[in-house]
């Protein structure tokens, strides 16, 4: 079965003029020329220091126009601290999540639905998984209303939290208010799921991430994992039983019939015994196996 649903959390950078994409090219750290229109680009984009400010999947509106689409409570101060240096550049960055609208659909055949659908010329579709079995929608304000008539017709309507837990059991980690500034890009795995460009050159942060994939191992890498508990909010605390010092904190959490599911950066040595949500008497944490294996 296909399932689509509208997603309330994400919001929308819009790039605008001749420098937009060599701007990004020198700030992120994923390889913009690699980008074709109409085609996703997971990226993010780091301190200095090399911690994050945000993530996002970039998206090509046309040689001059391009989108950010990342997590809504984070638009203001990422555009902010794009701004801070976009202002030597022939572009501009602001905050477009009013403009746009954020649809998912997902399903073992819905590339198929889409396509008979909505054709070649249809909306903003960008695939975000290798097997085509996961999309994105950006529409323009103005068309939702019938955009999602139109999705109604050709798969089941699903709530943002079954999105959510795509999400998170594919193992994307996303960047949230609570944990801006807080994890560098190796700690949500970015090395694997293609955020990451190391051949691409230099960007803001990269010494950081560099060395790191060059010369270091990440020990709080990301994990998948589940807990008989409500899902709790991102940044939330994990600890060891009987100890009062925190081995790690959640990334994103959604909740399930069962509990719920979640991403976590932990300590690996902490992640091989019992690790505790919230408190060092909480719930305990059930280690999932990740859809893709992390490089030794």
């Amino acid at each position: 079965m296909n399932f689509h649903a509208k997603l309330y959390r994400r919001g929308v950078l819009q790039l605008t003029g001749p420098d937009s994409r060599q701007f990004l090219q020198g700030q992120t750290t994923c390889d913009v020329n690699q980008l074709e229109e109409r085609d996703a680009l997971p990226g993010a984009y780091c301190t200095p220091q090399g911690r994050l400010v945000c993530d996002f999947r970039l998206i090509a509106l046309n040689d001059t126009d391009c989108l950010l689409s990342m997590q809504r409570d984070i638009c203001d101060n990422s555009a902010t601290v794009f701004g801070k240096y976009i202002v030597f550049s022939k572009a501009r960055v602001y905050n477009a999540s009013e403009d746009w609208e954020v649809f998912a659909a997902w399903g073992d055949t819905v590339a198929e639905a889409l396509a008979e659908e909505f054709g070649q010329a249809g909306p903003l579709w960008t695939q975000v998984d290798e097997a085509g079995h996961r999309f994105e929608c950006h529409c323009p304000a103005q068309q939702a209303g019938t955009l999602r008539q139109r999705l109604r017709q050709c798969t089941e309507e699903a709530g943002e939290a079954a999105w959510q837990l795509e999400e998170i059991l594919a193992g994307l980690g996303h960047v949230e208010a609570e944990t801006a500034g807080m994890f560098i890009p190796q700690m949500l795995n970015y090395q694997a799921t293609g955020h990451i460009s190391f051949s691409k050159g230099c960007y803001t942060g990269q010494e950081v991430v560099a060395r790191l994939h060059y010369r270091g191992k990440v020990k709080r890498p990301m994990y998948l994992a589940s807990a008989e508990a409500p899902a709790p909010a991102a940044a939330t605390a994990l600890f060891k039983p009987g100890s009062e010092q925190s081995v790690g904190n959640v990334v994103n959490a959604v909740t399930t019939e069962d509990g719920c599911r979640l991403l976590v950066v932990c300590a690996s040595a902490a992640a091989a015994g019992q690790v505790l949500l919230g408190t060092p008497g909480g719930a305990v944490l059930n280690f999932l196996p990740l859809p893709y294996a992390l490089p030794e």
